[in-house]
């Protein structure tokens, strides 16, 4: 997968309005720089490892799908069991909530 990044070039001489004059940095040293380019590559990072992250649910979920195991056709007793499970806990609360009227 590849990412393009548009880069505007400037006239070095110039100012672009964004702090730099004449091709130097006005108002930032080097270390709040240097911090500020790391906090840029280390989100960079998290943000590739979250879309990778991403990808492999989604190829899991695929193949799942794919090869029977998450079915998502038939009603079957799964979703059957799951509502007589769900109707159980409905009135435990239900009890619950009366006790503690």
């Amino acid at each position: 997968m590849r990412f393009w990044v548009e880069v505007k070039v400037n006239d070095p001489s110039q100012g672009d309005g964004e702090g730099r004059e004449g091709g130097k940095m006005v108002g930032k040293d080097r270390n709040t720089t240097a911090v500020e380019a790391y906090q840029i590559e280390v989100e960079t990072v998290a943000l590739v490892r979250a879309a990778e992250d991403m990808l492999s649910l989604t190829r899991s979920l695929k193949e799942a799908w794919l090869f029977g195991t998450l079915d998502t056709i038939s009603d079957g007793a799964v979703r059957q069991k799951t509502e007589e499970d769900a109707s159980v806990v409905g009135r435990g609360v239900e009890r619950i909530i009366k006790r503690a009227e």
